[in-house]
This record gives C-alpha cells, structure tokens and sequence, in this order.
C-alpha cells in the first residue's frame, strides 16, 4: 500500500507530515516485535510505501475480541491483537494523529481570574477585512501588540494570545468565550489594510451580559500607525477606569519602532519562525534582519532574532554552531541595551541565557520580564522551566500554575513542567498524570517521556516504566544515558542521580 493511500485512510482531510506515518509504523513493529531489516509482518517497500507480508487469517470481530481477552496478562499480546483489521485504523487515528489536529481530551479547568479591583481581559483575533488572506499577519499582529501592551499594566489581568486566539473564526457568544477564559472583558475588532490606508474597529464587550461598552472606527494613515495603537490602548483603559502609574505611562508611550516598513517585515518573520521548521527558521532571520536594517534602533527585532538563531542551534540547522550561539547572546545583550523596559527583549535574553546553561542571569531576566509585564504568560512558563533545571521545584509548580491561569489553553509544555516538577518532589502519581497530559496534546518531545517512564519505577510499575523507554527508543535513538548525562542542564546532583538511576532501571541503553 503507498504511503499516500495510507496517509489518506487513516487521516483524511488531515494535513500530516510524513514523520507522522513513519512513527505509525514504527510503533505496530514494536507492537508486533518485527525487524524492519528481516520483517515477519510489515516490509517497506522504498520510495513506494508498506507491505503486509505476514499470514492472514480472517476473523469475525467476537473471534478477535475473544482472543485479545485470553491474552490478556500479556501485554504485548494484547497490543498485538489490538491492531488486527479495522482496529489498526481506528487506534492509529485516535493515538497517533498529530498535535495540531488532536482534540484536546482534558479540558483544562478555568479559573476566574477577576479580583475585585483587577479586571481582566481577552482581546480576541482581528478580522482580516482586506480580502487578501495573506495579510491576515497583519490583523494578527495589531491584536498581538494590543496584547502586550495591555499585559504590562498591573492592575488589568490579560489571557494570553495562545489561549485567545483559539477563538479565530470560531462563533460564540461573548458569554461563553468570557466563561471559558474566566475573562470579564473582551476586545474584538476588524482591519482593513489598502493601499496606505488602513481601518480599524473595536468593540470592548462585557462578558456577564454581552453589552457593548465601547465601539469605534478609525480610519488613519499607515504611517499613523502606531499613534492608532497608542489611541485604542488608551481607549480601553480609559473605559476599565484603569489607573496608570507613571512607570506604566512611560511604558505605554515607547514605540517598538517609528518605521512602518520595519514593523510589517518584524510580523511576517514572527509567523515564518512560528512555523518551528528549519526552513521557517531560516526565512524568519533574514526578515528580521531586514527590519534591522530599515531600523537599527528596533530593539525586539534583534531580540526576536537571537531567540531564532537559538532555536537553529538547538534543532542542529546550524554550520557554525558556537559562532551563532555568541551571536546569539550579542543580538540579546544589544536589544536589552536599546530597550531595558521591553518584556518581549527581556524575555529574549532569558531564553538565550537559558540554552547557555547559565540560569542565574537567565533568572535575573525572566523575573525583569515578569515585572514588566504582569499577566506574560510565556514568562513564568520560560521561568518555571528554569527553575525546574536549577532543582527548584516548588518555585517551578507555583510558576506554571500561574501561568496556566493567564493561558487557559496552555500548550504540553506547561503540562511537562508540572509533571517534571511533581516527580522531582516525590509526587510520583501527579507526574504521570501531568506528562500523560502533555503526550496526549504533542507525542512528539522526548523529555515528557524521560520523566513519565522515571515516575512509573518510582511506583514500582516495571512494565509501563520499559514500555515507555521502548516508545524513547523508537521515537529518539539518540537519547542514550551517556548522551543525557552530557546535555541535560540539571544543576541539582541528587535529582539528576534520581532521574539517571530510574532511567537505568527502566533498561535505556547505556
């Protein structure tokens, strides 16, 4: 069968990438205990697809169930018999479909982040109203600056984008959206980009009765652009009654940039880096690097570029990986000289400090990002990350937890600092429940699993502990305990004994 008729049967009307069929397959050979270099049951057939070269027996499904039910104190017999037929399909589709597409099979329990003098607020995305879907980059990124900017006021909670945005072309009452994000206040509106023209309207909405308290049009120049921003930032903290101190003012009033052109290449390269590719990676630093160039002063585009160049060191699309990692640092170090009051610079400084391993001035900027910018989700998330690896692990819970309360729809990653905090205090159930979660919403990340299989030999569960390493092996040969030992930035000793000691025990290879 070729892969494209598999591809189709088993994910219809699905965008997957190939990896995704590949860890398919993989995943019936270990199921069935076959060698992919002498297969018993499944051959590939190059550049072709797979063959079924195994004797077949047709059954009724009372004859399979029946005999899945006899073997049940044998596990691999039971994931065996689990993939005859139609089964193989229908677990194929629910186990293995990827991240993006999967629905969510926890929802996550909101909390109402309203206290009685904080508002709180979700500006949802903007209508692109320009009739060319290629600038919805733009509409996208109007909202996503009326984000940060209302994110660094300390007396306004704001939902993060990740979260918002799940409501892009979506309909529901603001009741409902406002009940789901635990939000008292929604932002929503319209752009119309033509020519040098563009057209902006908002409305700001009360979520407990679906009333408008606010609605406008404006109509301005591009190049009065950021002056507009400026205007419905204002606007809506005007109509909150918020109070402002005059660090907040100072802060409101700073442009990232005085260069249109500049700012709409700073957006069209924050989606090419947002695709997590290495080509994504690649298109996304020469954007930046253009908007550089119209703009040498444009602080979060050099911080926004050092978090890129990061990221193609770590995925390995890098020549000249030590050289691109100092560049990294000296991009980070330039953008935090220019802007020392940008969370999104403060934010990208820390995360290149992070992948140095070295956490105490990581630390040092997290913290800054965070007292920037009160309700930045990403930022205790990046900070709870770091604490995990400095082996603090409670500081890391209370971290991810508030991170969870501004991002609702928090990612697996916020999942996977959790459960790796719990396993580091002994919290060996509460482990597995959280990486569980966060392999269910992305299967693809390794770490997730490291931490699952170690919590399973905490809990004495042998069995589950050497599946999962099986699965690790399969999914990411490279990770060896030789080579974990040498990349794992935990500074704690006896935690990182700990992990190493139940990752033996679970049988990783050495």
């Amino acid at each position: 069968v070729s892969r494209d008729s598999l591809m189709e049967k088993v994910w219809p009307n699905m965008v997957v990438g190939d990896e995704a069929l590949t860890s398919a397959i993989n995943k019936l050979r270990k199921a069935f205990e076959d060698d992919s270099h002498h297969p018993k049951v499944i051959e590939t057939i190059p550049k072709i697809g797979y063959r079924l070269v195994a004797d077949v027996e047709f059954q009724s499904t009372e004859d399979a169930i029946s005999k899945i039910d006899s073997s049940a104190r044998n596990r691999k017999a039971v994931i065996g018999f689990a993939t005859i037929g139609f089964l193989i399909v229908t677990s194929a589709y629910f186990l293995l479909k990827p991240p993006e597409v999967r629905e969510e099979l926890k929802s996550p329990e909101h909390m109402v982040l309203d206290m009685p003098d904080n508002p709180s607020i979700a500006v949802l995305p903007f209508t692109n109203m320009s009739g060319d879907p290629e600038q919805e980059y733009f509409s996208d990124g109007i909202a996503e600056d009326i984000i940060t900017d209302l994110s660094q006021l300390r007396n306004l909670v704001v939902i993060a984008r990740n979260s918002s945005f799940t409501y892009r072309d979506k309909s529901a009452k603001a009741q409902d959206i406002g009940k789901d994000l635990g939000v008292k206040y929604l932002l929503e509106g319209s752009v119309r980009k033509a020519e040098d023209q563009i057209r902006i309207s908002v409305r700001l909405i009360d979520t407990s009765n679906g009333h408008h308290l606010w609605a406008e049009r404006f109509d301005r120049y591009l190049t009065d652009m950021f002056a507009l921003q400026d205007e419905i930032t204002g606007r809506i903290v005007s109509s909150l009654s918020i109070q402002l101190t005059g660090e907040e003012q100072q802060q409101l009033a700073l442009n990232a940039t005085n260069s249109f052109q500049a700012y709409d290449l700073f957006l069209q390269a924050q989606i090419s880096g947002a695709q997590f590719t290495e080509e994504g990676y690649f298109q996304a630093a020469e954007t930046y690097r253009q908007a550089i160039s119209l703009d040498p002063n444009f602080a979060r585009a050099y911080g926004a570029l050092a978090v890129v160049l990061t990221r193609q060191v770590n995925g390995g699309y890098s020549d000249s990986p030590v050289e691109m990692k100092e560049r990294s640092l000296e991009l980070a170090r330039t953008a935090a000289a220019m802007n020392p009051n940008s969370p999104q610079v403060q934010w990208s400084l820390g995360y290149v400090y992070l992948y140095r391993n070295q956490f105490d001035e990581a630390v040092e900027a997290l913290e800054r990002t965070i007292s920037l910018s009160p309700s930045y989700a990403d930022g205790y998330a990046l900070l709870a990350l770091i604490k995990n690896n400095m082996g603090h692990a409670e500081d890391a819970v209370r971290l991810v937890e508030r991170g969870m309360d501004l991002n609702p729809h928090y990612s697996w990653d916020y999942l996977y600092n959790l459960g790796r905090a719990h396993y580091a205090l002994g919290h060996y159930e509460q482990s597995v429940e959280f990486l569980q979660q966060a392999l269910e919403r992305n299967e693809t990340p390794g770490h997730p699993r490291l931490f699952l299989l170690a919590s399973y030999v905490q809990l004495g569960q042998q069995d589950d502990a050497e599946w999962e390493a099986l699965q690790l092996e399969m999914s990411h040969p490279e990770f060896t305990l030789s080579h974990l030992q040498q990349i794992l930035p935990i500074t704690d000793t006896e935690l990182r004994e700990r992990l190493v000691g139940d990752l033996r025990s679970a049988g990783m290879a050495e």
